[in-house]
């Protein structure tokens, strides 16, 4: 309870989280806001109060699953990425990833 209370003070303002309507958090590795997420067991809530915003009500959290494991249950993906042909040795010889290749044909005027 004590590590819980002195966790929004070592959350770093522009790092961590910005500040827009509401606190927003920024993913680490990657710098991107995430809008939809929040902090669990009341962090988000003392952020809030810390930035003097509205404190919003806890959300409940119904399940948690990694992208990783959610993807995993499907058997089949498909996507599309313009980089993928030029990293094609590195993403389907990973034992993580077992994708298959096919090239769309070029884009052809109707006309």
């Amino acid at each position: 309870m004590i590590r819980q209370a002195l966790t929004p003070s070592t959350c770093t303002r522009d790092q961590h989280y910005i500040v827009r309507d509401a606190v927003v958090i920024v993913d680490e590795s990657t710098g991107r806001t995430m809008p939809d997420r929040t902090w669990r067991d009341g962090m988000h809530q003392a952020v809030e109060a810390k930035e003097r915003l509205e404190v919003r009500a806890l959300k409940r959290t119904v399940a948690r699953i990694s992208f990783q494991r959610f993807f995993r249950m499907y058997p089949h993906l498909a996507g599309m990425s313009s980089h993928r042909s030029n990293r094609a040795a590195s993403l389907c010889g990973s034992t993580v990833r077992r994708w298959s290749r096919c090239r769309p044909p070029a884009f052809a005027p109707a006309w």
